[in-house]
């Protein structure tokens, strides 16, 4: 009797705390977020105050609607834990200095994007460390990304682009080896891109461009074979692009305008069969094109203008069949226009100025229906504009020389 006394002792104690703690818990952590968004809302304004999108966020004990899962951007998952706070393009203008982020340790999307929040990401966005989803692009934050963004190593999304960021781009930024995707473009992060980015090595698209960045890259960036999409124009960036940018031949879009890089185009850009979109403008790059660059079935657009490269026109022009700008103006690009070009039957725009190619114009450019803007100008090109079908001739006014740009 006294063993069995003892047996519902201990069953006593050891569900204890499941039929009488979990219950008292669980009340609490909810009313703990109710408390935690309520407070926060309360600093909070509106675009249009005469109709605040939040009327939903309310407490009335009495009401279940009132529970936090059932308000306007907010879901739960089954356990009425809170997992995602959606607030996107709600029209909303406050800080996050007063959200209470140790309130939700099982938030996994925090989407802000499209309102007027200002203020600093607050370093205590740490402790969302089961976060996978980090969007707060198009408001008006300040300051740096803070350091402590390394610890959310769950994120496979961060985007923070078109706000007023400033500092460097934080090393710890390299814990995060599970993000797919980074966007920090528009901003005024400066300094130059750390080592630590090369941990990235799941990364697809990185977004850079519009900032002041400036510096050689890592030779680091070498280790993101996965990437498709890298943007990184409109900084203060020299030395060379990564030698092994194409390694894996996933890339599909690279702009890199606007810059100072300099010296040869890598090798692996002969790799890059599913190119798309390659822009390079305004460098200091040099090389044969005729040699450096591979055949791009997919290629849609190409800049390579202003730069020193150097080398003919001899592409395979009719595996180009998606082909609607071509742009390599200002370079030493030198030899004749063939007829082939047109085969490019796609092409819209093409800007050859400012080069030494000789020769005709090819009548069969005139033909084509989709091209309307045509520069050829500062050549060494001679002949007549020859009749053609498409729509550029049908606009052209006679010329005697091939002093026009050709341009409609």
């Amino acid at each position: 009797m006294a063993s069995s006394k003892k047996s519902l002792l201990f069953l006593l104690l050891f569900f204890f705390p499941i039929f009488f703690i979990t219950p008292s818990s669980a009340f609490n952590s909810n009313e703990e977020v109710t408390i935690s968004l309520l407070k926060w809302k309360s600093t909070l304004q509106y675009t249009s105050p005469s109709s605040p999108p939040l009327l939903s966020w309310k407490s009335d004990p009495k009401n279940s609607s009132s529970s936090p899962c059932q308000w306007q951007g907010i879901t739960c998952n089954e356990h009425e834990t809170v997992i995602e706070i959606n607030l996107r393009k709600f029209g909303i203008k406050g800080t996050l200095s007063n959200f209470n982020f140790s309130s939700f340790p099982q938030l996994l999307v925090l989407d802000l994007k499209g309102n007027s929040f200002y203020g600093t990401i607050p370093s205590s966005i740490s402790n969302l460390s089961e976060l996978s989803y980090l969007s707060l692009p198009r408001n008006q934050f300040h300051g740096p990304i803070p350091s402590s963004i390394g610890l959310l190593r769950n994120l496979s999304l961060m985007q923070v682009y078109s706000n007023n960021l400033s500092g460097t781009i934080p090393p710890s930024i390299g814990n995060l080896t599970r993000l797919t995707i980074l966007r920090l473009h528009y901003n005024e992060i400066s300094g130059s891109v750390p080592a630590e980015i090369g941990k990235l090595s799941s990364l697809v698209l990185l977004t850079l461009f519009q900032n002041k960045l400036s510096g050689n890259l890592p030779l680091e960036m070498n280790n993101l074979t996965q990437i498709k999409e890298l943007y990184m124009g409109e900084n203060n960036f020299n030395g060379h692009l990564p030698q092994q940018l194409c390694l894996g031949g996933s890339l599909e879009k690279f702009t890199a305008p606007g810059n100072q890089f300099s010296g040869p185009i890598p090798q692996t850009m002969k790799n890059c069969t599913k190119l798309i979109r390659l822009r390079l403008e305004k460098n200091r790059l040099t090389g044969n094109i005729s040699e450096d660059f591979g055949v791009y079935p997919s290629l849609e657009y190409i800049d390579l203008s202003n730069n020193d490269f150097y080398g003919q026109l001899s592409w395979d022009w009719g595996r180009l069949q998606n082909l609607t700008k071509l742009s390599i103006f200002n370079t030493q690009v030198s030899g004749e226009i063939t007829a082939e070009l047109a085969e490019a039957q796609k092409l819209q725009e093409i800007d050859l100025s400012s080069n030494h190619i000789t020769g005709v114009i090819p009548k069969e450019l005139m033909d084509l229906a989709s091209l309307r803007v045509l520069f050829l100008d500062n050549n060494k090109l001679s002949g007549n504009i020859p009749v053609g079908n498409g729509m550029l001739y049908s606009k052209l006014a006679t010329s005697k020389g091939l002093t026009s740009r050709l341009t409609i």
